[in-house]
């Protein structure tokens, strides 16, 4: 499962807006990328890919075991 709080946060970090995001991979509106960052909307693989990259952080980072395993 993605880790949207570390995404979230990693961003902070590099200190990029969710727009400057939303750009970054190539979403004419900044409101695409919060539904992704809030779980609304779902994170394809190729995004999610683009995101690890954009962030200088390894995906196995952004993943977060299931509690139920």
């Amino acid at each position: 499962m993605v880790n949207l709080k570390k995404i979230r946060e990693e961003r902070k970090k590099k200190g990029i807006t969710q727009k400057q995001m939303a750009n970054l991979l190539g979403y004419k509106s900044d409101i695409a990328y919060l539904y992704i960052e809030k779980g609304i909307r779902k994170l394809k693989a190729d995004c999610f890919i683009k995101i690890a990259k954009i962030l200088e952080i390894d995906i196995n980072e952004l993943i977060q075991e299931d509690k139920n395993d």
